[in-house]
């Protein structure tokens, strides 16, 4: 939280706008982060999980 005084006012905004989404459940953490999907697979792969399948 630190950081948010540190940066541009919009930028700020923005850092809490995600906040916010993550917050209410409006996003997911890894649609927020460059090739989010991608990476997040990843760490699955890696961590030897398995994706959740639907019944």
């Amino acid at each position: 939280m630190f950081e948010l005084r540190a940066v541009d006012v919009a930028i700020s905004d923005d850092m809490l706008r995600c906040l916010d989404a993550l917050r209410w459940g409006r996003a997911d953490l890894h649609t927020l982060v460059p090739d989010g999907d991608r990476r997040l697979q990843a760490v699955i792969a890696r961590w030897g999980l398995r994706w959740p399948v639907g019944d």
